[in-house]
């Protein structure tokens, strides 16, 4: 099993590290007649960015040469012009052009030690450059420049020549190619690069988090001050097979590691490298300052100064300053400052300073910054502070501040500040301040503004609803709200006020009957919906119960009066109407209450006869209703 699992990592970092990155892949045009070497190899720099080492004692560069190459990769063209007599390295955007016969002298030269020393100095002055970055390219040896530009380095070179690079940040690099020799010194100058003048500043991130890994807490305190100066420096990035770090300034890439990457990287502790392309294993943090492609796992923390392409796993928290194509997953949280294509899933909050689409899972919270195009579901809240497309489901509460389309779960309150187009479903309360293209269903309120489709809730709020609103009582500000007095049949007086939409309303009342050998008063509560509310003539279907006190007796028990009317609606203005139409009543009292068995004793129609179940006493009539009604 170990072998098998040994053979497929191979391949997948393979795989990676054989890329169109490589300054050997790069493919070039050319079309030249009779050319010095020296002069089709600035012509492939400049078309290319690929910078040329080489020792001019060993190539033909007054050479003339004739070629006429289209998108052929720069080692194709190399031999075409070279023959098959050199060997070609990479180091970062540059490749070194060697004699293959230099290979058979290395193990004569592979114990020997070289001491190379000198001074670096600021082009065109005689200022010494502090902290440049002097490194053996292709060993693990390197040194920084003091206050004054020197240094001093002992190195072990690996064949007849020696490779050290020259770096600064801001400044242009320089390769030197060095004779194996006891002692060297060197007077290297370093031009300053021009900064562009319109280049973009970065911008404070809204989560406060650092804007480069260098400003990291966990890097500051891990990471000498030298490694950092060395990284920043270096802008060749070397790969590696394996290595393995007890911390970052203890390890088998030494103070180079800061601009390597490793295909296999362990780290007791913690470790620091520039990129992973393969597998990574920490036992506390994994720091790297660019790209991870591949699989990390740690027991605290994974730390990414770019992008991620895989899946980052940790104990406690990913923490990426790039963006995310695959998954983390962490113990308490991750964070990430950029878009996410996959899933964050954290035991506490996932805290994302862009886009996602794929799935947001935590125990507590979600936070996304910008779109969200996916599903949020937190056992606290999900916050989208900007517009979301997707799901949001959460214990508590779910907020989307720009637009949503999709559904809202909580358990007590979702609140859209844009436009909502789903489903908005809470135990308490659902808020949408623009318009609904859905439905809210609440337990307790909901609220919006321009609602086409349906609102359900013990209380419904709106401004326009062209669909349905259903609950107990719903205001609709551009929609029924009139006050109405009628009498009927029994010459009852009656006051209401009539809510909510067209389509269905909410009536609630009172009712006094008077002219009865028992007086009667009572609350009314009820609802209806008007037919062609438009127009000059239109029809309100009706359904209303009245809670009765007949005489002066309080504990009637259930004594009550259903009405089913349908009444025709006369405009007789812009606010006023009459109104009138038949009805059906019920009424039902106690079987114990006889006084009742008369009620009403004075009517326009007849009641039928008592029926009786189970202790309470029915009797029902037609009727007819007669009122006028005000629309506010």
């Amino acid at each position: 099993m170990k072998p098998f699992f040994l053979c497929i990592l191979s391949i997948f970092c393979f795989l990676h590290c054989f890329s169109q990155s490589n300054p050997l892949e790069r493919r070039v045009n050319l079309k030249l007649n009779k050319q010095p070497i020296e002069k089709i190899l600035m012509t492939i720099s400049r078309n290319s960015g690929v910078g040329f080492s080489y020792n001019s004692d060993q190539l033909p560069v007054d050479s003339l040469v004739k070629i006429d190459v289209t998108q052929k990769p720069i080692s194709k063209v190399l031999d075409l012009l070279l023959a098959d007599k050199y060997q070609y390295k990479t180091a970062g955007e540059h490749i070194i052009i060697m004699k293959k016969k230099e290979q058979a002298s290395k193990a004569a030269n592979e114990k020997q030690w070289i001491n190379v020393k000198g001074r670096v100095y600021e082009w065109g002055s005689d200022k010494g450059l502090p902290n440049a970055s002097v490194c053996n390219i292709y060993g693990k040896e390197s040194a920084l420049t003091d206050g004054f530009g020197h240094f001093n380095m002992k190195l072990k070179p690996k064949g007849r020549y020696v490779r050290i690079a020259i770096n600064k940040q801001n400044y242009h690099d320089t390769i030197v190619l060095l004779k194996n020799k006891d002692q060297q010194d060197l007077e290297i100058h370093l031009e300053q690069r021009i900064a562009e003048i319109n280049s973009i500043q970065p911008q404070p991130s809204s989560i406060n988090a650092p804007l480069t890994i260098d400003q990291n807490k966990w890097v500051n305190r891990l990471v000498n001050k030298k490694m950092i100066i060395h990284a920043n420096n270096l802008n060749f990035f070397a790969q590696t097979g394996a290595q393995i770090s007890l911390l970052p300034f203890a390890g088998t890439n030494y103070t180079k590691s800061g601009s390597i990457i490793n295909k296999l990287s362990v780290n007791i502790l913690a470790g620091y490298a520039y990129g992973v392309s393969g597998i990574e294993f920490g036992g506390a943090l994994n720091i790297n300052r660019s790209d991870v492609k591949g699989i990390q796992f740690a027991g605290v923390g994974n730390i990414t100064g770019k992008n991620l392409t895989g899946a980052s796993m940790a104990g406690c928290f990913n923490h990426c300053l790039g963006n995310v194509r695959g998954i983390q997953i962490a113990g308490v949280y991750n964070t990430l400052q950029d878009s996410i294509f996959g899933v964050q899933l954290a035991g506490f909050a996932n805290i994302l300073n862009g886009k996602i689409k794929g799935a947001q899972l935590a125990g507590v919270l979600n936070i996304t910054t910008r779109e969200v195009n996916a599903a949020q579901i937190a056992g606290f809240a999900n916050l989208a502070l900007k517009n979301n497309k997707g799901m949001q489901m959460a214990c508590v509460g779910n907020l989307a501040r720009g637009d949503h389309k999709g559904v809202q779960f909580a358990g007590a309150i979702n609140m859209v500040q844009g436009k909502l187009d789903g489903v908005q479903c809470s135990g308490m309360v659902n808020i949408c301040k623009q318009d609904v293209d859905g439905v809210q269903i609440a337990g307790f309120v909901n609220r919006a503004a321009k609602v086409k489709g349906s609102q359900i809730g013990w209380i419904n709020i709106a401004d326009t609803v062209s669909g349905v609103t259903l609950g107990f009582l719903s205001f609709v500000k551009k929609g029924m709200r009139q006050l109405a007095v009628h009498t009927d049949e029994m010459g009852s007086v009656n006051c209401s006020y009539q809510t909510g939409s067209f389509h269905f309303y909410n009536i609630i009342g009172i009712n006094a009957i008077l002219n009865q050998s028992l007086p009667a008063w009572g609350m009314t509560y009820g609802f209806g919906t008007r037919i062609n509310p438009e127009k000059k003539i239109n029809i309100d279907l009706k359904f209303t119960n009245t809670n009765l006190i007949v005489g002066h007796k309080l504990d009637q028990g259930i004594t009550e009066k259903a009405m089913v009317a349908a009444e025709i609606n006369f405009k007789a203005g812009k606010h006023l109407s009459l109104f009138f139409g038949p009805s059906f009543n019920l009424f039902t009292y106690p079987q114990s209450s006889n006084e009742l068995n008369d009620f009403p004793n004075k009517s326009l129609f007849t009641a039928s006869p008592i029926r009786t179940i189970e202790g309470q006493s029915f009797k029902y009539w037609l009727g007819a209703s007669l009122g006028l009604a005000y629309r506010i």
